[in-house]
């Protein structure tokens, strides 16, 4: 959002960024850009986070139609009732930057019915909202595929996310504050870094890291969620893994977090396949880590991986594929390097000049 911002401002626009949170990394708002603050997203439960959503829609609305109501607006899908909020302000010229397909996420995840009538009022008052904007950006040909549900084809634009190669960039083990403060110096480390939901079944993962039995490699698993407590019960139910769980890391941290990694695991269940695209997975290009996901073959992930060569995506009946792709790359530091070098490359397609594909 920060890029955003420093864009439009850097067009000409006077700017004015509506958030919850602001976390900067190496580039903070240009001088002359205003913001409003609203209430914070909580990720602590489903209760909180409806709450919190609520409380930002009806705060957004609200600046919306007294404030802003002769401005362009850039809608983006956090929180996910922002889609919305066209037909209960009066807008009248805006777009919007779908980085999450709602309300089909609802679905998929199985929170909500398809045919409940929750569900079918949301998806006709998007329907109304899509067609009144000006236009629609999101990040892939699948969510594209998925939104063409609510607006014509035409309207869509695919604008990749992307990433900061300046702020997140390779870094020595040896140079790693992140490996030296969590004493990981002498592991091959796989690290996963993000929420620990319903979207995140790591089990895979650590079932084949454990029939590896090897001391030297460490599993790092990094975040917060529902299933975090499940997963660490879990991971010590298994004999022979070596592994740690850390809390989010700072902003600043964050870049030695990732560049930790000999490998990454970027997952995306095979219900969220066509409503989104792991960002995480952009952060780790920059800093040339080899990607392991477990995913829905023939995706917007699994073409992303096997089309820049940068790892393996595997689906759910391919444990022992897993264990062998494992340990071939802590054997075989060539086959480390060439996808290391290959996602440091495919990392210069996903750079902020994506940007420039937003018109409004």
């Amino acid at each position: 959002m920060i890029d955003l911002c420093n864009e439009f401002t850097s067009r000409g626009f006077d700017v004015t960024l509506i958030y919850g949170k602001l976390h900067v990394r190496s580039e903070g708002l240009k001088e002359g850009i205003n913001t409003r603050k609203i209430i914070a997203y909580n990720k602590k439960n489903i209760l909180w986070r409806l709450l919190t959503w609520s409380a930002a829609f009806c705060q957004i609305v609200f600046l919306l139609n007294f404030s802003f109501r002769s401005a362009h607006v850039m809608l983006v899908s956090n929180p996910p009732l922002n889609m919305l909020v066209p037909c209960f302000s009066r807008l009248k010229n805006y777009s919007f930057y779908v980085f999450d397909v709602f309300p089909n996420a609802f679905k998929d995840f199985g929170y909500i019915n398809g045919n409940s009538f929750f569900y079918r009022i949301w998806a006709k008052i998007q329907h109304i909202s899509f067609k009144k904007a000006r236009a629609i950006y999101t990040l892939t040909e699948g969510m594209k595929m998925a939104l063409s549900e609510y607006v014509d084809n035409d309207k869509i634009k695919i604008v990749p996310i992307w990433t900061d190669n300046n702020f997140l960039k390779p870094i020595t083990k040896e140079n790693n504050f992140f490996i030296k403060e969590n004493k990981l110096e002498n592991f091959f480390l796989v690290v996963y870094s993000g929420n620990l939901g319903i979207a995140n079944d790591l089990k895979m993962v650590i079932d084949a890291i454990s029939k590896l039995n090897n001391p030297n490699i460490c599993l790092v698993i990094i975040g917060r969620g529902n299933s975090r407590e499940k997963l660490k019960t879990y991971c010590q139910s298994k004999e022979g893994l070596v592994f740690k769980f850390l809390d989010w890391q700072t902003p600043e941290m964050m870049k030695y977090s990732f560049a930790s990694a000999d490998l990454a695991i970027v997952n995306l269940g095979n219900m969220a396949s066509k409503i989104g695209i792991p960002s995480k997975l952009f952060n780790f290009l920059s800093v040339g880590t080899p990607i392991l996901s477990i995913t829905e073959k023939g995706n917007d992930l699994a073409n992303l991986i096997e089309k820049y060569n940068i790892g393996k995506a595997f689906g759910k009946d391919e444990e022992l594929e897993i264990v062998y792709f494992i340990d071939s790359l802590f054997n075989n530091k060539t086959l480390q390097d060439t996808y290391s070098k290959n996602s440091l490359k495919a990392s210069l397609d996903f750079t902020k000049s994506n940007l420039n594909k937003i018109i409004i």
